[in-house]
């Protein structure tokens, strides 16, 4: 029978298509049972490497060293990193050299990337290694060499133009969510926003209704009318709670999502970290603290805003909130009271003022029983009822000061009439 040598595998197709039923071979039959075929029918096939695309990975865990692909569809890594490449096709036993060039294959040899390889599969159909690209404006391209099959020689490096097998180090440009300076911009605000809700969250729920109340009735006319502007929206006291804490937990998201656009893993973290602790907790905080009366009243209306824009969400969970622990309810017990009246009187020298003292004492009345406001009989100023009224007498009366003075017979608990004095 004719053998022909290096017959086109589309020729070797069609001629095993022609061929007769005994020998002809099912279109689902893999390329080595059709090259089985062949050789049985007596023809030689000069099985040359044929590749079918290429695969770059990351060599190490937590180097991200492979990039992606262009558009073209060339591999993209980073300069001077190793990466695993994998080469699939058939025949690729027959390979003996695999090179990158950033040049041409039929250069001088110190233009080429050597790099050992080994089969993968006993199907001869994948080839893996490990290679490093040096950073070049271009792209590399793949070079092999192959076993001739009648005279077992290597051929010279022959270039792969599928440009599905070239690699490159030219890094894409980097893409943003915005454009650079608006997304800075943007960030910014997002900052301000958080340091907002964070601001207005801690002033706005430090004030209880009642105290509002309070102010508008006892307060300085400015802090009244910034009393009776808040309180409003203060009496809605879990929806305005969720309101802003959903604001605040979106804006923080968003904060970290931009950042690690603009830069990525580590420094991203402390970035955002940093921004939204000083400039979005500690400050914003520090200020409201001390002026959130004020700050609250100016920005009522953003207040307002943020509550109808998350009201889908942080209505029906203030409410719920509302339902479980219920509505704040604020009582001020008269030992708290009178603590309060002591702070906001400071004693001189231990000695407070006789309008406190009163004051005081009159919400004191309740707790008292009659031993705690009586005197020991010891204590008491009384008279004899044999004492003469001289002037020495009276005059020791009106210093003593006392109006009702007891008079005893004889013994101190003898008490027997009461001196009435008026002056």
């Amino acid at each position: 029978m004719r053998q022909w040598k290096c017959l086109p595998p589309l020729l070797l197709l069609l001629f095993l298509g022609l061929a007769p039923k005994a020998v002809r071979v099912e279109a689902n039959h893999s390329r080595e049972s059709v090259l089985a075929a062949a050789e049985n029918l007596g023809l030689l096939v000069d099985r040359k490497p044929q590749l079918s695309g290429v695969r770059v990975e990351t060599l190490k865990n937590g180097e991200d060293t492979f990039v992606g692909y262009t558009e073209d569809g060339v591999s993209v890594v980073h300069p001077n990193a190793e990466v695993r490449v994998r080469i699939f096709g058939y025949w690729l036993d027959q390979i003996t050299h695999v090179a990158f060039t950033p040049r041409n294959c039929s250069d001088a040899p110190t233009s080429l990337q050597y790099a050992e390889f080994a089969l993968q599969t006993h199907l001869e159909r994948r080839i893996e290694l490990e290679a490093t690209f040096p950073e070049f404006e271009g792209d590399y391209k793949l070079c092999i060499r192959y076993r001739l099959k009648d005279t077992g020689e290597s051929t010279p490096y022959i270039q792969v133009n599928d440009e599905k097998t070239w690699v490159t180090t030219e890094l894409p440009p980097r893409t943003y969510y915005l454009p650079l300076f608006l997304q800075i911009a943007f960030i910014g605000f997002l900052l301000v926003l958080s340091g907002f809700f964070s601001g207005i969250n801690l002033g706005l729920m430090s004030l209880q209704p009642k105290e509002l109340e309070l102010i508008m009735k006892s307060g300085s006319p400015a802090e009244a009318r910034y009393a009776e502007t808040i309180l409003p929206v203060r009496r809605q006291g879990n929806f305005l709670l969720c309101s802003q804490l959903i604001s605040n937990v979106v804006v923080n998201s968003a904060i970290s999502i931009l950042m690690d656009d603009l830069t990525s893993g580590l420094l991203a973290l402390i970035v955002s970290s940093f921004a939204i602790v000083v400039f979005a907790e500690i400050v914003p905080q520090s200020i409201c603290v001390k002026k959130g009366l004020a700050v609250g009243a100016y920005t009522i209306w953003v207040t307002r805003f943020f509550m109808i824009l998350t009201c889908p969400l942080s209505w029906p969970i203030g409410k719920i909130l509302d339902c479980i622990v219920g509505e704040e309810v604020t009582v001020y017990s008269r030992k708290r009271l009178m603590e309060m009246m002591i702070m906001a009187n400071p004693s001189d020298g231990g000695h407070f003022s006789e309008e406190l003292k009163m004051a005081i004492g009159a919400m004191q009345l309740s707790d008292k029983t009659v031993r705690d406001v009586m005197t020991k009989i010891n204590d008491v100023f009384m008279l004899s009822d044999t004492t003469v009224l001289n002037t020495r007498t009276v005059a020791e009366i009106l210093k003593k000061g006392f109006t009702r003075i007891p008079v005893y017979l004889g013994d101190r608990n003898n008490v027997v009439a009461m001196l009435n004095v008026k002056v």
